[in-house]
C-alpha cells in the first residue's frame, strides 16, 4: 500500500545549509533496524525548476523546486526519520525549506526560497543535497557529490559618487559646479535615470542639472552665491533595473551636498559677475535682466542707475551711443536698433557699477563693477 510520509523544516544549524528533517512511516513490510540501508533506497539524478539565474543587484533569486524519484524497498526506512542537507555555498536561498513527498509516484520535492543578492558578478557552483540517516550525515542514504550545478548572475545596480560633496568658499566667490557621478543599474542606457533635491531637503542652495557627457554622466551640483553660512542639502538619484523575466528592481542612492561660505572682506557681492551679449545685426532689443546682489550679513540695496561706456566701433552714433544699456527699476535691457539707428556691427564695451546703499539711501565705500560686452554680428 502507498506509504505516507510526514515531513517538518527547520533553519539551518550550519551555515550556508538547510537541515530538513522527514520521518516515514511504512505500512506493512517490516523493516530492519539500524545499519547501511544505501543498497535498499536509490536517488534518481536532482532536477530543478531553474538552474541559471539573472538577477539584478538587490533582487531576490526567484523560488524553486527541487525534485527525485526514490526507488528501491522503502520499507528498510519504516519509522526512521531522514535529514535532508542542502548545501547552499553561492546563498541562493534562504535557510528555510519545505519538503513533500508523494507516496502514489514516490516523488519527494523540496522547496526552497530565492535570497536578496547583493554581491555583483557571475557567481556558479554546486548546490550540494545530502539524505542521511543522522543529523550529522554520518550514514548518508545520497551518494557523494549528489545535487545539481546552478548559476546566478548578479547585475550591478546604481551607483553615485561621491557619497558627500562638500564646497567651502570665502564669501564673494562663485562656488564651482561639482559633478555627482551616476552609474546607472547595468542593462540600462546611461540616461535613464532622474534626480532631485530630497523631498523635505532645503534645495535654496543649490541648483541641478543633468550632464549626460559620455563616460561622465551625472548630475552638475552648482552653489548659488549666498551669505555667510553653512547649507546642507540631499540630493537624491533614482533608477530602475532592466527586466529580465523576474521583475525589475528600483534603486535609490542619496549624496550629501553641503555648501560653508566663510568670512572675507568682501562687503556684498554681485551675480552675474560678468556679462556677454552675442546679437545679430538689427535685432531691436534683448530680453530685461537683473543683477542680484547678495550680502555677507544683513540686508541692503543697490544703486543701480549709474553707468559707464567704455569701447564703442566706429560708426556708433546717438541715439544709441553712449546709451545702449538702460534700466528700468532693477532691470536692465540692451537696445540694438532705436527708430532706423542701430548699433554697428563689432564689439560694444559698458560697465554696471553697483554701490551698497544704507537705509537712508547713503553709498558706503565698496563699488563692484560688472563688466557688460555686447557683440553684433
Amino acid at each position: 500500500m502507498p506509504m505516507p510520509v510526514r515531513s517538518v523544516w527547520r533553519p539551518a544549524v550550519a551555515a550556508a545549509a538547510l537541515i530538513l528533517v522527514t520521518t516515514l512511516v511504512a505500512c506493512g513490510g517490516g523493516g530492519g533496524g539500524g545499519g547501511d540501508t544505501r543498497s535498499g533506497v536509490e536517488f534518481s539524478a536532482l532536477a530543478a525548476s531553474t538552474t541559471r539565474f539573472d538577477v539584478p543587484e538587490g533582487g531576490s533569486t526567484p523560488d524553486i523546486a527541487l525534485s527525485a524519484q526514490i526507488s528501491g524497498n522503502l520499507a528498510e526506512l519504516d519509522g526512521k526519520t531522514l535529514y535532508v542537507r542542502i548545501d547552499d555555498g553561492l546563498g541562493l536561498f534562504e535557510p528555510a525549506a519545505r519538503i513533500d513527498y508523494n507516496a502514489s509516484t514516490r516523488q519527494a520535492s523540496v522547496a526552497l526560497t530565492g535570497r536578496q543578492q547583493t554581491l555583483t558578478g557571475l557567481r556558479s557552483g554546486r548546490l550540494g543535497v545530502r539524505v542521511c540517516l543522522d543529523v550529522a550525515c554520518q550514514n548518508a542514504l545520497t551518494p557523494p557529490g549528489y545535487g545539481i550545478d546552478m548559476s546566478v548572475n548578479v547585475r550591478a545596480g546604481l551607483r553615485t559618487t561621491p557619497s558627500e560633496l562638500l564646497v567651502r568658499v570665502p564669501f564673494g566667490t562663485l562656488p564651482p559646479t561639482s559633478l555627482v557621478r551616476v552609474v546607472v543599474p547595468e542593462g540600462r542606457t546611461p540616461s535613464e535615470f532622474s534626480a532631485g533635491i530630497v523631498a523635505g531637503a532645503d534645495g535654496t542652495a543649490f541648483d541641478l542639472s543633468r550632464d549626460l557627457t559620455p563616460g561622465s554622466e551625472g548630475i552638475r551640483v552648482a552653489p548659488r552665491l549666498l551669505p555667510v553660512g553653512r547649507y546642507q542639502s540631499r540630493l537624491e538619484v533614482v533608477a530602475t533595473s532592466a527586466d529580465t523575466g523576474f521583475g525589475a528592481q528600483s534603486y535609490v542612492q542619496e549624496s550629501s551636498l553641503v555648501l560653508e561660505v566663510e568670512p572675507s572682506d568682501v562687503d556684498f557681492a554681485v551675480l552675474p559677475s560678468v556679462l556677454d551679449f552675442t546679437v545679430d545685426y538689427g535685432t531691436q532689443r534683448l530680453q530685461p535682466f537683473t543683477v542680484g546682489a547678495v550680502a555677507q550679513t544683513g540686508s541692503f540695496r543697490l544703486d543701480p542707475v549709474v553707468y559707464d561706456h567704455g569701447e564703442e566701433p566706429p560708426g556708433t552714433a546717438y541715439p544709441l551711443r553712449g546709451a545702449w544699456l538702460r534700466t528700468a527699476g532693477e532691470a536692465w535691457s540692451v537696445v540694438v536698433c532705436e527708430g532706423t539707428s542701430c548699433l554697428p556691427r563689432g564689439v560694444h564695451r559698458a560697465t554696471l557699477p553697483f554701490v551698497r546703499l544704507t537705509a537712508a539711501g547713503f553709498p558706503t565705500g565698496q563699488v563692484v563693477e560688472v563688466p557688460v560686452t555686447l557683440t553684433v554680428r
